[in-house]
Formats: C-alpha cells, sequence, structure tokens
C-alpha cells in the first residue's frame, strides 16, 4: 500500500479475519434457531443503533470517544414523538432532529476543539445535561405515538426505507472522502474531530427518530447508556485501532456487519437477560479492543512473540464464540475455561512486553 506504514495492511487483516471467523462461529447455532431468515437479517443490518455506531466509530477513528450517543439517541425519539402526536409534518420532523444532533455535535466540537477539552469529558457532561432535557421533555415517561400519526412519513409501513437510506448515505459520503484522502496521502486536519463528533450527534439523533417509525414508542428516558452493542459494534470493526488514511470508510461497511456479530454474541455467549448490565457485551468490547490494538503494536516489532501473544488473545475470543454451539453441552464449560485462559495468557504476556519496551525506551532516554 503505497504511501502508508508497513503495519497497517497488516493490522486491517487482522480486523477483517477475527470478524469472518467469528461470524463463521457465531451463524451456525443463528441459522439453527431460524433467526437468519432474510427479513429478520436485513432488519439487524439496518437496524437504527447502526446510526449511532457509525457516529461513535468515526469518532473513535478520530482517537476520541462519544458517550452521549445513547442520550441523544433518545431525545431524537422523544423531539419526534412531541412533533409527530402534536401532527407537525415530517419535513419539521426531520428538520427538528437535526438540530438536536447539530446542537450536541457543534457543543462538543467546541469543547474539544476550541476549549481543548478530552472527548469523554466533554461528551459524558453533555450527557447529563441531555439527560435533564430528555426527562422534562418526556415527563419521565415513554412516549407512546399511534401508528396514524406516522402515516405521513415515506415508507411509515416499514420503517427499513429511510433507516438503510440513512446509512447507505453515511456510507456513500464517507468512502469518497476516505478515498480522497487515501490518494492525496492527506493527513488529518484540525476540523477532522470536530466534524466526526457533528456527525455523530446527527446520526444519533436520525437513529432515535427511526427507533421512533420502527416502534412507536420512544426509549425510556434517564439513562446514561443504552444498548452496549453500539460500542460493541464500533470497535469490533476496527474503529478504535485501524489507523491510516482511507480507513473511516472500511470500518463505516463493517459496522452494520459488526453490529450483527455483537447480536450473536449477546444472545448466546454467556447470555445474561436478568442482569442491569450486558456483561457480555462488556467482555466482547474489551477482549476484542485489547488484540487488535496489541496487534497494531506489535507489528512494529520484528519479532515473532510480539505477534503471537495477541493472537493468542484473538484465539481466546473465538475459542469463547465457539462455546456458543458445542456439540455436548459438556463441552460448553471446557471451552470457556480454554478462552479465558488463552485471552488471559495473550494479553497478560503483551502487557508483559509493552512494560519492558516503555522500560527500555526510558532508559535509552536518561542515557542520551
Amino acid at each position: 500500500m503505497p504511501g502508508q506504514p508497513p503495519h497497517y495492511p497488516p493490522a486491517t487483516a487482522f480486523v477483517l479475519v477475527l470478524m469472518v471467523l467469528l461470524a463463521a462461529l457465531l451463524v451456525p447455532p443463528w441459522a439453527r434457531a431460524g433467526a437468519l431468515r432474510q427479513p429478520d437479517l436485513v432488519r439487524q443490518i439496518l437496524s437504527p443503533w447502526v446510526l449511532p455506531a457509525l457516529g461513535l466509530a468515526l469518532v473513535m477513528r478520530h482517537g476520541g470517544i462519544d458517550l452521549s450517543v445513547w442520550v441523544v439517541f433518545t431525545l431524537g425519539a422523544i423531539v419526534s414523538a412531541r412533533l409527530a402526536a402534536g401532527g407537525a409534518h415530517p419535513l419539521v420532523v426531520l428538520a427538528a432532529v437535526l438540530a438536536v444532533g447539530t446542537a450536541f455535535g457543534a457543543l462538543h466540537a467546541v469543547g474539544t476543539a476550541r476549549l481543548r477539552l478530552p472527548s469523554w469529558a466533554v461528551t459524558l457532561a453533555s450527557a447529563a445535561v441531555g439527560m435533564w432535557i430528555g426527562s422534562r421533555l418526556s415527563g419521565g415517561r415513554v412516549l407512546v405515538v399511534q401508528r396514524g400519526c406516522l402515516a405521513r412519513w415515506p415508507g411509515a409501513e416499514n420503517e427499513l426505507f429511510l433507516t438503510g437510506t440513512f446509512i447507505i448515505g453515511t456510507i456513500m459520503v464517507v468512502l469518497p472522502v476516505s478515498a480522497y484522502r487515501y490518494v492525496r496521502r492527506a493527513r488529518r486536519g484540525p476540523g477532522s474531530m470536530s466534524a466526526s463528533l457533528l456527525a455523530s450527534g446527527m446520526l444519533s439523533a436520525l437513529g432515535g427518530l427511526c427507533w421512533l417509525l420502527k416502534d412507536g414508542r420512544s426509549p425510556m428516558p434517564g439513562h446514561l447508556v443504552g444498548d452496549l452493542r453500539v460500542i460493541a459494534a464500533a470497535v469490533l470493526a476496527g474503529a478504535a485501532t485501524l489507523k491510516g488514511n482511507g480507513r473511516s470508510g472500511m470500518v463505516c461497511v463493517l459496522v452494520p456487519f459488526a453490529l450483527v456479530l455483537a447480536t450473536m454474541w449477546w444472545e448466546w455467549v454467556w447470555p445474561t437477560p436478568t442482569w442491569p448490565v450486558d456483561v457480555n457485551l462488556v467482555a466482547l468490547t474489551l477482549m476484542t479492543f485489547v488484540p487488535q490494538w496489541t496487534y497494531t503494536r506489535a507489528l512494529r516489532d520484528p519479532g515473532w512473540r510480539a505477534k503471537l501473544w495477541p493472537t493468542l488473545a484473538a484465539l481466546g475470543v473465538l475459542s469463547l464464540a465457539a462455546s456458543a454451539a458445542p456439540r455436548a453441552a459438556a463441552r460448553d464449560v471446557p471451552r470457556t475455561i480454554l478462552g479465558m485462559g488463552l485471552w488471559l495468557l495473550g494479553s497478560t504476556a503483551t502487557a508483559i512486553e509493552w512494560y519492558k519496551q516503555r522500560r527500555s525506551a526510558g532508559r535509552e532516554q536518561a542515557q542520551a
């Protein structure tokens, strides 16, 4: 790949191979359960949650994080519900939703670009404000809209029309920009983070609108964090680890499929339906981020051991995925133990290697 550091193509391949192997292990139990029928699969790929996942992925690609995506998603649904119930024209509702997302995105951009504050702090603070606004607008309850109030929307009988338009439109905008940056070998400008935060706000709010069209109700307000598949999909698609020009387009293409994989993992690997937090999705996010991150940095080291440990950690993730569809129930526990053991071994060894490298670099600087 001309003009790119040599470790970028293998890192990209690592993300792709991990996703393909996860799909190979998670698809069979889903198929046996009858969840791979074409309408169900399309609904998963074009889920409203893909939109905030795309926004979060774009922010991660620029080294930040947007912790307000769930709150803006809920706020977009609440604003849509209030206006739709009042008989507002669909274009008015769409403009209001975009205004909400743009306002949050602009606030985040000012906080990070002008005030030089970390993105997590700015988005967390705005999320708290958004929770208060959402509770005031909704009265602290779920807003339900009659289907007749949504009849004026194009494709109201099937919200996939609108959701798919937003998802595909986002990808079609990001792809040529990524191609241009790759061909021109352009570096990120100072406005790249601001643009990604603006996009994240608008996409999250649009996701709330699509949710309302899908379910006819808003999400429950007052929650800082919502569906954890959003962050799991962004991380699994490589948004937090892939570097270099031309990767944002690929990440955006992968996000919808990563959300499907996260859904499969959520349903079949360590399901905790009665717990307040989806621990299995937290585990998926962490356990895929560690091997991706360490493999990207290990490729800078010519030694084979540096590449072995993140590979073992990735094999641990795949072993856990394999435990979702054991041929015999007794094999579930051994596969789980094997997966956790491989992941812990690879992660611990990588941490030790990283500590040794940092210590050696510190000594060299001190001697210089």
